[in-house]
């Protein structure tokens, strides 16, 4: 009989140890898959960001030549009015 209780006993503390072994190496692989989900994750959003900052460089590139060829047209377009004002008050008043 105490034979059998130590046996039982052995059985029951095997069985625990493995349990036991079995939740760790099941932790140490979540552990790892969450690491990597992480890494994952990272590499992602910096790779988002650096998109955004391209797009939005891109962008204020794009913008700040728009306002480069306003100002070009309207700096053209002042010339323009100047010299006809100038021709029309030299052909009325200096003639």
């Amino acid at each position: 009989m105490e034979k059998l209780k130590q046996d039982l006993a052995m059985n029951k503390e095997r069985e625990e140890r493995s349990i036991r072994v079995k939740y760790e190496n099941e932790l140490k692989i979540f552990e790892k898959q969450t690491e990597e989900n992480f890494i994952r994750e990272k590499k992602f959003l910096e790779t988002r960001q650096i998109n955004q900052l391209n797009i939005l460089k891109q962008t204020i590139e794009k913008e700040k030549l728009d306002l480069q060829n306003k100002l070009r047209f309207e700096t053209v377009i002042r010339i323009v009015l100047y010299e006809n004002f100038f021709l029309l008050f030299q052909s009325r008043y200096v003639s």
